[in-house]
């Protein structure tokens, strides 16, 4: 797989994709009250929102911002928490999840 065979839904508004970084840090405040709305909305609803990838299994990968319930593995993840998880025929009713933290040497 390339990253040509990603869809990938970028944090980055599209408005602000093409500026330089003084342009970009000056009108990215015009985009809080956006993502506010969603996080009050996701946490009303009892979710979290998170940047996550996903495969399935036809092949189709896919990154951007999902809704995910608080008790998923991936809503209690720390800054450096790297989580994978696999839902397949075999895991279907529960599914395998391997947690891990990045060590600084």
């Amino acid at each position: 797989m390339e990253m040509a065979d990603v869809r990938v839904e970028g944090l980055v508004p599209k408005d602000l994709e093409n500026c330089g970084v003084d342009e970009f840090m000056a009108r990215l405040p015009q985009f809080d009250a956006t993502m506010a709305a969603m996080l009050a909305d996701a946490r009303q609803k009892n979710q979290v929102l998170r940047y996550v990838g996903r495969i399935d299994a036809d092949g189709n990968a896919t990154v951007g911002l999902t809704r995910l319930d608080a008790k998923h593995a991936f809503a209690n993840i720390a800054l450096t928490d790297n989580v994978v998880r696999f839902a397949t025929r075999r895991y279907c009713q529960q599914s395998l999840d391997r947690a891990g933290t990045r060590r600084r040497a």
